[in-house]
């Protein structure tokens, strides 16, 4: 659906920020069809940071392959827009 939108948007943006701030718990399937987004994102080009995600939604994040291998992973808002600027930047 994400895919979808960002296709009718017309120019693909470089990066995406998922805030997971207000997300209290993840498990395997939620990892997974993020893991799943990711990588398809990424074939595209696009960038992707993971931001406000607290320790257990990180920790299972990661246990399930979704880490900084794949993902960038920020601290807060602040700091993933600080990252999407520097993507605008490079090539």
């Amino acid at each position: 659906m994400v895919a979808a939108a960002l296709d009718h948007i017309g120019r693909r943006p470089r990066a995406f920020v998922l805030d997971l701030t207000r997300v209290p718990l993840a498990d395997g399937a939620a990892a997974h069809a993020l893991q799943g987004f990711i990588e398809r994102e990424r074939r595209h080009g696009l960038r992707v940071t993971i931001c406000g995600a607290s320790r257990d939604v990180r920790r299972t994040l990661v246990a399930h392959g979704v880490n900084s291998r794949v993902v960038h992973f920020n601290h807060d808002e602040d700091d993933a827009r600080e990252y999407v600027a520097v993507c605008k930047q490079s090539p």
